[in-house]
């Protein structure tokens, strides 16, 4: 059976433990020392959207939402969408 990209990916998230359940550590770091100290001289936190593209199950997704950053997540598989919601990632 022929599968395409999103199918595949479906796949791996529907039968496996694939995705990363805590935020990076080096992303928490990069955006706490060099990204938020730069946004913040725009606007505040609170009014900022982020666009979290291949999102995976939400792991990254959280850190935003936590700060009060509207969050969009986007990802090619259902399956990990779905699990990025019922982990409260977007």
């Amino acid at each position: 059976m022929e599968r395409n990209n999103s199918d595949t990916w479906c796949h791996i998230y529907e039968n496996s433990g694939f995705g990363n359940r805590y935020p990076l550590s080096y992303l928490v770091g990069l955006f706490h020392t060099r990204i938020k100290p730069e946004l913040l001289k725009h606007k505040p936190l609170h009014e900022m959207k982020v666009l979290d593209f291949a999102c995976s199950i939400g792991a990254n997704s959280v850190i935003f939402k936590n700060l009060g950053v509207e969050v969009f997540g986007i990802d090619v598989s259902e399956k990990a969408i779905e699990k990025c919601i019922q982990g409260g990632g977007v």
